[in-house]
């Protein structure tokens, strides 16, 4: 009895602790377009510190636990309400989900998600747009006007594996996964996957509120990071951890505790499920197009798994000549 109260107690205090966090990062200025002073790397460490995974393993440990039939639909409909999930895209009826987790990793319905076969890359998750743009002297520009190297994520070695032509540029675009999101992420084109890393590292939030606040915050977190070749050369999706992620699973990769890295064989087609996420996260990926590719989402933009967010320009159908 003992011990069942002293679990009990850990949960109860871990879960706590888990929503106190939310609560406060929410309550954060979360404006993307907003530019606020960064935290001083005392206080990054000091956040880095706090035993934010043993946090997300009591979460991940709750999540998987079973409810009785009678709870599951009025649990699922309450989350749905608090976090904006439209419950009726769910391919299957609530009460067939036996744990959290479950409900969070759902699938949809057919036709939930679209993919728009006229855009030259389309949106690998659903999210909300945190940034995107054109990666100059190695540099990822996280929020306006915070930047950092992109070798700090994904080592320089790696990208000498693949060529990028003379008239191409690299690019990228980070989108936030919010708890109320489609979990899951997919191929945002046809793609060939050849290389697999594994990154350990903290599990800090990346809501906007504390994107804006933490230099590097994709390259501090735990990662698995998927590289390979596309019509245009380089590209990479890199899935960023975060607290209360109970996992990043891939459909054809097994993810260890440690540091891996691995050479795959992955051929995927737009639209193509890479993986998913346990309650939300941020996807990052970095690729080279030519020169005249542009974007058709903004920071702040909210997306669909599937839509379009970017084209060449010679290929957008509604470019105005």
């Amino acid at each position: 009895m003992r011990f069942r109260h002293a679990v009990w107690m850990t949960l109860s205090m871990a879960t706590a602790t888990a929503l106190a966090t939310t609560v406060a990062v929410q309550k954060l200025d979360s404006d993307l377009n907003k530019q606020v002073q960064p935290f001083q790397p005392w206080v990054v460490q000091c956040l880095q510190n706090l035993p934010l995974k043993t946090v997300t393993s009591c979460w991940t440990w709750l999540g998987n636990r079973n409810l009785p039939p009678a709870l599951r639909e009025p649990t699922y409909r309450g989350y749905c309400n608090v976090f904006g999930c439209n419950v009726e895209e769910a391919s299957e009826p609530l009460s067939n989900y036996q744990n959290l987790h479950q409900f969070f990793a759902r699938s949809l319905k057919p036709g939930a998600r679209v993919f728009q076969q006229h855009a030259t890359l389309n949106a690998p998750s659903d999210g909300t747009i945190v940034n995107c743009g054109k990666i100059v002297n190695e540099q990822v520009e996280q929020v306006k006007g915070m930047t950092w190297k992109v070798t700090q994520l994904i080592p320089a070695q790696d990208w000498k594996r693949y060529k990028t032509g003379n008239n191409e540029s690299l690019f990228f675009v980070i989108t936030y996964l919010a708890p109320g999101d489609y979990h899951n992420f997919h191929s945002p084109c046809d793609w060939h996957i050849q290389q697999y890393r594994h990154r350990t590292g903290t599990l800090l939030p990346v809501a906007p509120a504390l994107m804006k606040r933490v230099v590097g915050l994709l390259a501090l977190n735990e990662s698995v990071t998927l590289m390979g070749e596309w019509k245009y050369g380089i590209l990479s999706m890199t899935a960023v951890g975060a607290l209360n992620v109970g996992g990043i699973y891939l459909k054809r990769a097994t993810i260890t505790n440690d540091e891996d890295e691995k050479t795959i064989d992955w051929q995927l087609g737009k639209g193509d499920e890479v993986g998913g996420f346990r309650f939300g996260s941020a996807l990052l990926l970095v690729f080279s197009a030519p020169s005249d590719f542009q974007f058709s989402v903004n920071t702040g933009d909210k997306v669909l798994c599937g839509d379009a967010i970017g084209f060449l320009q010679s290929e957008n159908p509604n470019k105005t000549v």
